[in-house]
């Protein structure tokens, strides 16, 4: 992931306005034609963050992050 913080901060921000329903997993192949404009426009997006991951790993591992996010907030009382 490319998360370097932002992901939670702004998971748990809208979490706090009572209004989270839905999460979303999503993956982008790095070397996708479809964001050669992103990555010529911004500095570090290209880069293989698969750290030697097939992609089904690296699904199952951004589903189990995000569920930990989730219960900790249930945890903290963020979401119920």
């Amino acid at each position: 992931s490319t998360d370097d913080g932002w992901i939670g901060a702004l998971m748990a921000a809208y979490a706090e306005t009572g209004k989270f329903k839905h999460v979303f997993v999503e993956l982008f192949h790095h070397e996708d034609p479809a964001l050669e404009p992103l990555r010529e426009l911004v500095d570090g997006h290209g880069v293989d963050t698969l750290d030697g991951r097939s992609y089904n790993k690296a699904v199952v591992d951004g589903l189990v992050d995000v569920t930990r996010r989730l219960n900790n907030f249930v945890a903290r009382g963020i979401l119920s």
